[in-house]
């Protein structure tokens, strides 16, 4: 019998659960870039009047923006770092022929609730939460194989 890898299982675990977080806020952080470029890129700063202090608001103003800037990129790559991680690990299963590979997809990637993605991988409903256990001792075993876990423990 295989020894159970908590370590491996924690990692995967906490994986899964952060693309939830992210499927959720990533569109949000794209929207704040997009936002933020734009309000940016309208602004004519050349020959504008300065203050009569020794501060310049507009200079303070793009440097504040600009590192605004940094931090929601670092975010937005930090998700889709994520979001790849998952995709990887579910690849892993899938190329084992391990279905549950297509329910933590579902669940956890796409939003369905447990008892949808037990459903559509032809499950009764009711067995989602279950089934969401399994596919992460599942998952344990490529979060492990893929180097992944030392990141998400």
């Amino acid at each position: 019998m295989v020894e159970f890898d908590a370590e491996a299982y924690n990692a995967a675990s906490n994986l899964f659960r952060s693309a939830q977080m992210v499927r959720k806020s990533l569109p949000s952080i794209i929207a704040q870039i997009s936002d933020s470029v734009d309000m940016l890129g309208s602004k004519p700063l050349d020959g504008m009047p300065r203050s009569s202090g020794n501060e310049n608001g507009v200079e303070r103003f793009m440097v504040e923006h600009v590192d605004l800037l940094e931090r929601l990129h670092a975010k937005r790559d930090e998700y889709r770092r994520i979001q790849t991680d998952c995709e990887r690990v579910v690849e892993s299963m899938e190329d084992e022929c391990d279905d549950n590979g297509a329910f933590l997809r579902y669940h956890f990637m796409q939003g369905m609730t447990q008892g949808e993605a037990a459903q559509r991988c032809g499950y009764v409903r009711d067995y989602g939460k279950e089934k969401s256990e399994i596919a992460i001792v599942h998952a344990a075993k490529h979060v492990r194989k893929l180097g992944l876990v030392s990141r998400y423990s």
